[in-house]
């Protein structure tokens, strides 16, 4: 039982970084972009437009994802907890 919570605890840590770096490199993204592109320029307000079009899709897929591969790991997983092992 203590594996168990050990495991689950590696897995929410790992998901957390990964958030976490995803949240970091948007943002760069960002910065990197503003800085490129003066204020009012087409230029600027295409590349706003995509940065969030971009970033809202991948919080979204990556949601999917994650929900995806959180119930096909309980669906293997349930036989066993049902067994008690």
């Amino acid at each position: 039982m203590e594996e168990k919570n050990n495991m689950e605890l590696q897995g929410e840590s790992k998901t957390a970084i990964g958030v976490l770096c995803g949240l970091f490199l948007g943002l760069i993204g960002l910065v990197i972009g503003l800085l490129l592109y003066k204020e009012g320029t087409y230029e600027r307000k295409t590349f706003m437009k995509a940065w969030i079009i971009s970033f809202v899709s991948c919080i979204a897929v990556g949601a999917v994802i994650g929900l995806i591969i959180f119930f096909v790991g309980m669906s293997a997983v349930t036989p066993y907890l049902m067994l008690g092992l």
